[in-house]
């Protein structure tokens, strides 16, 4: 029989995971005067990575979605040989 979380439970791991993306945020923000969070914001550098990390994440989710759902439908629906390997393949980048 499967336990549920409690109330408590729950609103103790929201508050968690929101405090876990929210706090290095502030401390940057709070760390950095308002000079050298202009002089950071203007770099060159700065946006070059932002655009990188855009573009892999762009590129992830084309992937994901014009590969991974139509591949992710037939390892549901049909049955073969080799089929766990697969699927072990797929959980793989997940699991790492």
């Amino acid at each position: 029989m499967i336990q549920r979380l409690p109330k408590w439970g729950l609103f103790l791991l929201l508050g968690l995971g929101f405090l876990f993306v929210t706090l290095p945020l502030v401390h940057l923000f709070l760390s950095l005067s308002a000079r050298e969070l202009l002089e950071t914001v203007r770099d060159r550098e700065v946006w070059r990575a932002i655009r990188v990390s855009f573009e892999g994440a762009l590129g992830a989710t084309c992937l994901g979605l014009f590969l991974g759902a139509p591949a992710g439908y037939f390892l549901a629906r049909h049955s073969f040989p080799g089929k766990a390997f697969i699927e072990g393949l797929f959980n793989l980048p997940i699991v790492i």
